[in-house]
């Protein structure tokens, strides 16, 4: 894409065509005349609705890899860091639901180069979270036999089904999050309640 101002343009107005319409209903002229563009005018800054997706998506997973990153620098302790990383994954998840519902029905549109990208970026999110819970077992926060390769799938997986059950109801979003961070401590061997957790740093509606 030309210039990285009129990418942020063109993706956020993809993001919200997207959304709003579903991939397969939206229209390539639709999201032109988000930012003031004729459709051939937008061809020139992408090849087709389908990069658009991509780059959608992409920035998507960069920004939940850079929330990663930005916990393993912290200098906190472990039990902290571990905290952190598991919220942070459940307000993306709960976050902005039909962003989530995107990334769950639009992977088979994709090129199959664009999709090894996002695997890339998503390999890599991984690797950061088995991090942070290796880190959590070295410091004997968690279960020293702990399987943290194993453990960290199970923990990814299972926050990323929390959107498909979510209604808002009964209990707030906070609630809902903080009950999930408690889950998902126990199964590290980490006995705690909602009252002992960590202030949290984020907000789930900021996703």
């Amino acid at each position: 894409m030309a210039h990285l101002r009129d990418s942020d343009r063109l993706i956020d107005a993809a993001e919200r065509v997207f959304k709003e319409r579903g991939f397969p209903q939206a229209r390539i002229e639709d999201i032109a005349a988000e930012v003031g563009l004729q459709k051939t005018s937008l061809y020139r800054h992408v090849d087709s609705k389908a990069e658009l997706l991509f780059l959608v998506l992409r920035r998507d997973i960069a920004r939940r890899v850079m929330r990663l990153v930005a916990i393993l620098a912290d200098t906190g302790s472990a039990r902290v860091r571990l905290e952190a990383a598991l919220r942070t994954h459940l307000e993306y998840d709960l976050g902005d639901l039909p962003l989530r519902e995107l990334v769950q029905t639009s992977r088979p549109a994709l090129r199959p180069e664009d999709a090894a990208v996002l695997r890339e970026l998503e390999d890599q999110y991984a690797h950061l979270f088995r991090r942070i819970v290796q880190d959590a077992v070295e410091a004997g926060v968690a279960r020293s036999d702990t399987d943290v390769p194993v453990m960290t799938r199970y923990l990814i997986g299972m926050i990323n089904l929390a959107h498909a059950w979510y209604r808002p109801g009964r209990l707030s979003k906070r609630e809902v999050i903080d009950i999930g961070v408690v889950v998902a401590l126990g199964a590290l061997g980490i006995s705690a309640t909602v009252a002992d957790l960590a202030a949290p740093q984020t907000v789930a509606d900021e996703w």
